[in-house]
């Protein structure tokens, strides 16, 4: 079974659209006043489901449950930690997940994921989203080629 980590919240500028802190109340962006109560919330959950040494279907399972579940909590932004395999050449878990993810964006129901060993400031691909969740670069995982997590972005 997964195991939740951690969620963290953010507020939406109103003024600038810029995504930060919600514990800030004034926009390090633009510098507006942004009230909680006007301001959008973006969660990033951090699942974990290596845990318990699931079968790939089973975290497959799993995975699609957190996906469904994503929308209705206002979820945009998901860790997924997987492990890397003890081969040292990449589990199936990962190799499962991954592969069920790619789906998922040609079915729609994600934008992009990105593997953690590209979960990096100079990965060219990963700047939009940077742009649009600057939070994703203070995660411990960013700049660390972890190839045991995933980062997921949400419509």
């Amino acid at each position: 079974m997964a195991t939740r980590v951690g969620i963290m919240a953010f507020i939406t500028c109103h003024r600038c659209g810029e995504p930060f802190e919600k514990e800030r109340g004034i926009c390090p962006f633009c510098k507006q006043y942004v009230k909680a109560a006007t301001a959008k919330t973006v969660r990033y959950s951090i699942v974990n489901l290596e845990k318990g040494m699931p079968t790939v279907e089973e975290a497959r399972q799993t995975l699609s449950a957190v996906l469904r579940n994503a929308a209705g909590e206002g979820n945009r932004l998901i860790k997924i930690i997987h492990g890397y395999g003890s081969s040292g050449r990449g589990g199936r878990l990962q190799k499962g997940l991954r592969k069920s993810l790619a789906a998922r964006k040609k079915e729609g129901l994600i934008m992009a994921w990105i593997p953690g060993e590209m979960f990096a400031g100079t990965n060219v691909k990963l700047q939009p989203f940077l742009t649009l969740f600057p939070r994703l670069k203070k995660d411990p995982d960013f700049n660390k080629n972890n190839p045991g997590i995933t980062i997921i972005i949400l419509p």
